[in-house]
């Protein structure tokens, strides 16, 4: 990678922390790395798309199942791989379903490794409050998380998770995991809230079904911190300057070196 990075015009980081990782690494070519981060747009709801509860029970993994009308719905959004963890929370919200019948979790999202939506799909098998759903229009998946507690990251690793992003500026509360990817966009019980283990998600979970007040100062922060930091107009702005800077830079596009 470094042979590519060293001749790259210009190199894009996600996050400042991102950025700071590559300088430690490539401290020569400060000058060429920029920060961006994903722009953002609001989905605007269907009338004609379901509600939450009514595509909950239609699901094949909650058919015989009675999903109470106040059930508290957690999606973790995220395609299907080692990488995204899902399992990570599975055991301790099983447990927590079996205590508290109104909460569920549906991981939803595209399968990216085969053998490890195998394991997954093993363990939801015997599991009791966790469902999974294959991964459907973006706009029907806002639809369906604005109506959801919260929008959930397990990953092992992250540059920059859209999922929480897209929960941010559609105004759902956001816990990430405790890794660099996401504390970069999610400052703990100010924006979102950060979990190390799964005990810990568990009680912030219930923090965001009982603390009413807690949960409208998060959405808060976070739509304002996703209106001020993930502007699609800025990012398209961003990416039209670099592409001009390339455009007029000698030996791109087939212009010529002069000798």
């Amino acid at each position: 990678m470094t042979p590519i990075v060293m001749h790259a015009r210009h190199a894009i980081c996600f996050t400042y922390s991102l950025y700071d990782q590559a300088l430690s690494v490539w401290p020569s070519i400060g000058e060429n790395m920029h920060v961006q981060g994903h722009g953002l747009t609001r989905s605007v709801s269907c009338p004609d798309y379901p509600s939450l509860l009514p595509w909950l029970r239609s699901l094949p993994d909650t058919s015989g199942h009675d999903v109470l009308d106040n059930a508290n719905v957690f999606f973790l959004v995220a395609g299907i791989r080692p990488v995204k963890d899902p399992l990570f929370i599975v055991d301790a919200f099983e447990e927590w379903h079996r205590q508290d019948p109104s909460v569920y979790l549906v991981i939803i999202g595209i399968v990216l490794d085969e053998d490890h939506f195998g394991l997954l799909k093993a363990r939801l098998a015997s599991c009791a409050g966790v469902v999974y759903s294959t991964a459907v229009p973006q706009p029907l998946l806002h639809h369906l998380i604005r109506q959801s507690r919260a929008v959930v990251n397990t990953s092992l690793s992250e540059g920059m998770c859209q999922a929480l992003l897209e929960a941010m500026v559609h105004e759902v509360p956001v816990l990430g995991r405790n890794i660099s990817g996401n504390t970069a966009i999610v400052q703990h019980r100010v924006t979102g809230l950060i979990f190390s283990t799964p005990q810990e998600f568990i009680s912030q979970a219930k923090e965001l079904i009982f603390d009413d007040g807690l949960r409208s100062k998060l959405v808060a922060n976070a739509l304002q911190y996703a209106g001020a930091n993930h502007s699609r107009a800025d990012e398209s702005a961003f990416y039209g300057r670099i592409v001009r800077d390339m455009a007029d830079t000698p030996g791109i596009s087939g212009k010529a070196t002069p000798a």
